[in-house]
């Protein structure tokens, strides 16, 4: 299995199977066992991928095999929902088999330590040498059975979605949508979201529910929500009159909106609107973080409302490293996934539409007009975002080089800062900027344009292009 997006993946019945999770729950427990975390419980969730229930109940007999006590989840859940049950009972870490934003045939681990977030470098090397030593040694791996350990009470099979619910409660206020009349078309894509919005909507809210079966192909369809996927849920907003559509992704994490006209809407607007309404009526005490490719609506935003902004590399976990460290009112990446200090620190798309709700709700204004109202104050944007292949090492060795001497492309008059990180970022003195970076797990370069110029978007996309290919 690799370690791949803060977690540990790979294809299912191949590099991913009940003995390498069983080798990979031995390392974990050696960890908690080294840190004297044994004698709390672990949560274990799962998602709808095929065998994850199974795969869970695999690593809860290892644990019970140490005699760790485990709360398992009743069914299908997000990773959201283990990090609030993990916070709230105080365990000793979180264990979710999901495959993320990774194809349907994939499967993984993600370990959340007791902090509730992704795990920091330190800790997934020291998992990784617990995952050596076992393989090396060919270490036995004690079990209890599942059965038995759900006899013995060791064993809890456990609501996780309730210990969620009760964080959710006191960040939105439901009594100021209780009455809304509105009606949401929302595409769970078969992914482990699926008909928990029914449970958490006050009911005088329509709610549309689609791909709300278990199915742990997806339906063959992609488990991000990309616009190149959506027609159905386009479809049904306009053939339903909603007022609005969402997509989930098959975790959660990420989200995606849609007008009544059934057309996608920048993400980046909708986060922006959010974080000025708790800016403004919630809490504004602290910083903002948002990662390197995440819109400048988040700095314009901050700016007006005169709130420090940092910025951080690509990955949530850079986020959460700020948010156990600072008080953060907003984290956000680029993919509509939020968080803050006191909430889940892992991405959660489902408060962030629950809050824009709540926006619509106090305003008493339509998506529209709140849209329109947003962009009368800060402006229109701009964003591409687009990959290049890069199939080799020598490819992506040369691209760097190329993307290191940018100054042979672009005026150096016009530039006004840039970043050399885990990417490039160049920002213009016109505030337009453009972040590129090697994917690691896949074979491609990873572009981001943003800009409030018009036209400016397109010129610089083909420059780039033209830049890299010659």
């Amino acid at each position: 299995m690799k370690f791949i997006n803060d977690g540990w993946y790979g294809i299912i019945s191949d590099d991913f199977n009940f003995k390498d999770v069983k080798i990979m729950a031995k390392a974990i427990t050696k960890y908690l066992v080294s840190h004297e975390l044994n004698k709390k419980p672990v949560i274990i969730g799962y998602d709808t991928r095929f065998l994850s229930y199974r795969y869970a109940q695999i690593i809860s007999e290892v644990l019970l095999g140490a005699g760790i006590k485990c709360y398992i989840s009743e069914r299908d859940s997000p990773t959201i929902f283990t990090s609030a049950t993990l916070k709230n009972l105080k365990a000793g870490c979180g264990i979710q088999v999901t495959g993320k934003e990774l194809p349907y045939f994939y499967n993984g681990i993600f370990f959340l330590p007791e902090y509730g977030g992704p795990p920091f470098s330190h800790i997934s090397m020291e998992i990784e040498r617990n995952i050596r030593l076992i393989r090396e040694l060919e270490e036995d791996i004690n079990t209890q059975d599942y059965e038995r350990g759900i006899a013995l009470g060791l064993i809890e099979v456990n609501d996780l979605f309730s210990e969620y619910s009760k964080m959710v409660d006191k960040i939105v206020d439901f009594k100021k949508i209780k009455d809304m009349d509105l009606k949401i078309v929302v595409d769970y894509i078969n992914g482990s979201m699926r008909g928990y919005l029914r449970k958490i909507f006050p009911k005088n809210i329509d709610l549309i529910e689609l791909n709300t079966d278990y199915n742990p192909y997806f339906s063959g369809r992609k488990t991000d929500p990309y616009e190149d996927d959506l027609e159905f849920l386009c479809e049904n907003v306009k053939n339903t009159e909603a007022d609005l559509g969402v997509a989930f992704d098959t975790d959660g994490g990420n989200i995606v909106f849609i007008n009544r006209n059934g057309e996608v809407i920048n993400r980046d607007i909708i986060a922006g609107i959010v974080l000025d309404f708790i800016l403004k009526t919630k809490n504004k005490n602290g910083v903002v973080v948002k990662t390197m490719a995440t819109t400048g609506i988040i700095d314009l935003v901050c700016e007006k409302n005169a709130v420090e902004i940092n910025e951080t590399y690509i990955g949530f976990k850079h986020v959460v490293e700020k948010m156990l460290k600072n008080k953060v009112v907003f984290g956000c990446d680029d993919k509509g996934g939020i968080s803050f200090s006191g909430h889940v620190p892992v991405k959660d798309s489902l408060v962030l539409l629950l809050l824009f709700i709540e926006v619509l709700a106090v305003n008493k204004k339509s998506l529209e007009q709140t849209l329109d109202e947003f962009e009368k104050e800060y402006g229109h944007i701009d964003k591409s975002r687009f990959t290049m292949p890069c199939e080799t090492e020598e490819e992506k060795l040369k691209i760097i080089s190329k993307l290191k001497s940018y100054t042979d492309t672009f005026d150096i008059e016009e530039i006004k800062e840039s970043y050399q990180t885990d990417g490039l970022k160049i920002v213009f003195k016109d505030k337009t900027w453009f972040y590129a970076r090697i994917n690691q797990n896949k074979p491609l370069l990873e572009i981001v344009i943003e800009s409030s110029v018009p036209k400016k978007v397109a010129e610089l996309e083909n420059k780039i292009r033209k830049y890299i290919e010659e």
